[in-house]
């Protein structure tokens, strides 16, 4: 019906053709891979570009470690900015799945954790999908007042969730319910493997991205970052779909991802990206907590008998120059200003 009416519309007012009657001159043509082009496009437009860049320079590599599955993945560092790049590949993260009797000994806690499930039972089925307002009710996001923030938080956990399928491709883990009927998940179990959780991923990339982009020196909002990420981590274990153990891979990914966004944003506060591994062999019926990987935001070690279930390698990959994303950074620099005070703005701060 509207287009119909256009037609009408449009035929009735046109007139006779003009050609450029604008009178547009090259002076007035948009400058190509110029970042300040981002004001043009819509919010969709440049989640799509920032992913691009974001995901572009990851290198996957599946490989055998002692009969169980794993996965590296590299980052691609710029040596060169000829024509072809010369580039270089740096670890950042490097994952190894549980073994069987690892996830049968994890087996009984799922069962334990279903008590919580009346408790929990809202949280569980807001947080099916992203669960983006649970964080926002901690930093104070809105709509119209943090658009650009709330923009870089879906390109974390877009970046998050691709990532995460990645992995479970390359680990295969089996979820819960393949290991005993009882556990009767509370939300329909969904169709891929369970190392890592995915929701851990998205949830721990958003609170360190959100505690590096508003007011880093902030330790109390920092901490509640991470608690609530972890929260939403364990309500995916009460649920009856995850294990702790994914809860330990997606959280330690999820840092490690906050830091490498950041990082490809040009933040004034982090440059490099934290290199972890993950070894879930020997991790038993070791359970997670908040605390249990990070540490005022920070990644940490986690060790379960003797067995290094988390470490922390040197050095950091640093993310400088060319591997800055320009339309990230563009974005950005947009949210950081969101956080500013008025006398911070009127200062040019």
């Amino acid at each position: 019906m509207l287009a119909g009416a256009v037609l009408y519309a449009r035929d009735g007012i046109v007139g006779s053709w003009k050609g450029n009657s604008n009178q547009l001159s090259v002076d007035d043509l948009l400058i190509g891979n110029d970042p300040r082009n981002m004001e043009e496009w819509p919010t969709w437009v440049r989640s799509f570009i920032c992913e691009a860049d974001l995901l572009s320079k990851f290198y996957y590599q599946g490989y055998d470690n002692g009969g169980e599955g794993a996965i590296r993945i590299h980052l691609r560092k710029t040596v060169s900015a000829g024509d072809p790049p010369q580039v270089s590949y740096d670890k950042i993260l490097d994952l190894t799945r549980p073994s069987h009797a690892d996830f049968v000994a994890q087996l009984e806690l799922v069962n334990n954790y279903a008590d919580l499930r009346d408790d929990r039972a809202a949280e569980i089925l807001t947080q099916v999908g992203f669960p983006t307002p649970f964080f926002g009710g901690i930093v104070g996001t809105h709509p119209q007042r943090t658009k650009y923030t709330l923009e870089i938080v879906g390109i974390a956990q877009m970046l998050a969730a691709k990532v995460a399928m990645r992995v479970k491709h390359a680990l295969a883990c089996l979820r819960p319910d393949k290991y005993s009927p009882q556990i009767q998940p509370l939300v329909p179990m969904p169709g891929h493997g369970t190392l890592p959780s995915a929701h851990a991923v998205e949830a721990f990339i958003v609170a360190k991205v959100l505690s590096i982009l508003i007011h880093p020196e902030r330790q109390e909002r920092t901490d509640q970052l991470m608690l609530q990420a972890a929260r939403i981590a364990v309500n995916r274990t009460v649920a009856g779909v995850h294990f702790p153990a994914d809860s330990m891979a997606g959280a330690m990914i999820g840092l490690v991802l906050g830091e490498y966004l950041a990082a490809c944003a040009g933040s004034d506060h982090v440059n490099a990206v934290t290199r972890a591994t993950f070894d879930g062999q020997g991790v038993g019926n070791a359970d997670f907590y908040a605390d249990t990987l990070q540490e005022s935001g920070d990644l940490k070690d986690f060790e379960v008998n003797g067995n290094k279930i988390v470490e922390i390698d040197s050095p950091a990959v640093v993310v400088q120059g060319e591997d800055v994303s320009k339309p990230l950074n563009w974005l950005w620099k947009k949210a950081v200003d969101e956080w500013k005070t008025p006398a911070q703005r009127a200062a040019g701060a």
